[in-house]
């Protein structure tokens, strides 16, 4: 008996294996359709995870609404044209190639909104990507404009109609939209048929040249603030981290939850094998 015992592989051998493996099976026959419910809970909270983190990271690194392939913004005052046109030519002598986009905005009769009448070339250097067009075309005279959906819904306009709004009948050509913005709304006119501005955004490369900018401005000009594309990564990683930190804690409390469940149902047949010997 002892070299009997002796003999025996200390932990059941191929039988033992081929054993647990048939029981494995069995199980896994019976019970299949509750592993897959499990398995396709935790793929699901992964899933969602991980297209909200996705989502959180575009929206926080949607930088380029406003400044497209711009590195910099400037926000030039309108009111005083000849300040105004200082302040363009300071721009451009420092900074080379800039992109000029006026803001006029007109009050809606009857109502607390306003229409932003902005004029802006849909081939701009830096703001190109800004304009898409949903239906119809560019405005390309005096006498056209092209509206956001918006703008449309709240004056009732479509393609053909005539806006006045600002005091000049305007041919509606077109419905156009900010892809990188859809809540951006406006009414696109040629820089040609704009008139005054109330305020200038220009667009810059970079902001490396605002030293030499702000030398060149002459004294009580029309400078009114700058802007840097990039100057939210800080809110937006921290917004990222903590999305991240949220979901993954949800489907790990998932997945734990899930396995807590199998194991549950399985204290039986673990006892069992506790009984007949099973190691740990």
């Amino acid at each position: 008996m002892t070299a009997l015992a002796l003999g025996r592989p200390r932990r059941g051998g191929v039988p033992a294996r081929r054993a647990l493996s048939r029981w494995t099976w069995r199980l896994f026959r019976r019970e299949w359709r509750g592993q897959l419910l499990v398995v396709t809970l935790i793929t699901v909270a992964v899933a969602a995870a991980t297209g909200s983190v996705t989502l959180v990271h575009n929206a926080g690194q949607a930088t380029d609404a406003e400044f497209g392939s711009a590195g910099a913004l400037l926000n030039l005052d309108g009111a005083d044209p000849g300040r105004l046109a200082a302040g363009l030519a300071a721009a451009r002598k420092a900074f080379g190639t800039v992109e000029v986009v006026g803001h006029h905005s007109v009050p809606i009769p009857g109502g607390v909104e306003a229409v932003d009448f902005r004029a802006q070339s849909p081939h701009g250097r830096f703001a190109g990507g800004l304009l898409a067009v949903r239906s119809g075309r560019y405005p390309a005279g005096d006498a056209e404009v092209a509206v956001t959906d918006g703008v449309a819904e709240v004056l009732r306009l479509r393609i053909g109609s005539t806006l006045a709004l600002d005091g000049r009948r305007r041919s509606v050509v077109g419905i156009v939209e900010n892809p990188h913005k859809l809540s951006d709304e406006f009414a696109l006119v040629t820089p040609a048929s704009a008139g005054a501005p109330d305020h200038v955004s220009v667009l810059v490369r970079n902001a490396n040249a605002m030293d030499a900018f702000m030398r060149m401005l002459p004294a009580h000009n029309a400078y009114a603030g700058s802007e840097e594309q990039g100057s939210g990564d800080s809110a937006s990683t921290f917004l990222t981290v903590a999305v991240v930190t949220v979901f993954l804690l949800l489907a790990s409390l998932i997945a734990a939850a899930g396995f807590a469940v199998v194991a549950q149902r399985r204290l039986r047949q673990v006892g069992v094998l506790a009984a007949v010997g099973a190691t740990p």
